[in-house]
């Protein structure tokens, strides 16, 4: 005679529930492709016997990995700590759109006290003159993910970003205006490098520039 067929624990009243001797029934549930911090999940509580409570994401402990090489397959926003790179430990962020791990945001700025001419570099603190020998050393790689500037006189023209005299940024506009900016560069700045900004192609002088780079360090 036949074995019976073992039914799921808790008997049939219990077809739907969820067991722990039936495979694909988690899979089989419908997904929230997106959760937020106030949805619940079921946990069993080791500090109270395996007790079943409920918990919230948002109340989940986070913890960012650690480690000397990048995860493979990452997503967009996904974070890691490097530990090989000075000062350690180095917080970097997956960005999908440049497909680049990218440190944190920093800026650093230049401008003039007066009439700014084309094809001339901008100055830095206190008026000091910069050139492809003279401005900000910067000693790791970096990627250039913005550059923006305010003036007095309409003008059309391009801020160039530079390092040790070579452009690797460029950011133009027209028509004429008093400001402009691009939040969507994508330039490489090698390590061990000066950085100055110039003024190129304007359409007239300018009074009073200001100029900001935004930048986000680089590493594979």
């Amino acid at each position: 005679m036949p074995f019976p067929t073992k039914p799921p624990r808790g008997g049939a009243a219990a077809s739907t529930a969820i067991h722990d001797n039936i495979d694909g029934e988690i899979s089989a549930i419908t997904e929230k492709a997106t959760p937020v911090a106030a949805d619940l999940g079921l946990l069993e509580d080791s500090a109270a016997a395996n007790a079943k409570k409920r918990f919230q994401l948002g109340n989940l402990p986070f913890e960012v990995p650690t480690g000397t090489v990048f995860p493979g397959s990452p997503v967009n926003g996904q974070q890691f700590y490097r530990t090989d790179l000075d000062p350690s430990p180095v917080l970097f962020t997956y960005d999908d759109a440049r497909a680049k791990w990218l440190g944190e945001i920093e800026t650093d700025g230049a401008g003039r006290n007066g009439s700014q001419v084309t094809a001339t570099y901008l100055r830095r603190f206190n008026g000091m003159l910069a050139s492809a020998t003279l401005g900000c050393f910067i000693p790791y790689t970096i990627t250039i993910v913005g550059l923006s500037m305010a003036w007095n006189t309409s003008a059309t023209g391009d801020l160039e970003l530079r390092r040790n005299g070579v452009v690797v940024a460029t950011m133009s506009w027209t028509p004429a205006a008093l400001t402009a900016s691009d939040l969507t560069l994508n330039a490489e700045f090698a390590s061990d490098g000066i950085m100055a900004f110039y003024t190129n192609n304007l359409s007239v002088s300018i009074t009073s520039p200001q100029a900001m780079v935004w930048y986000r360090r680089h590493a594979t």
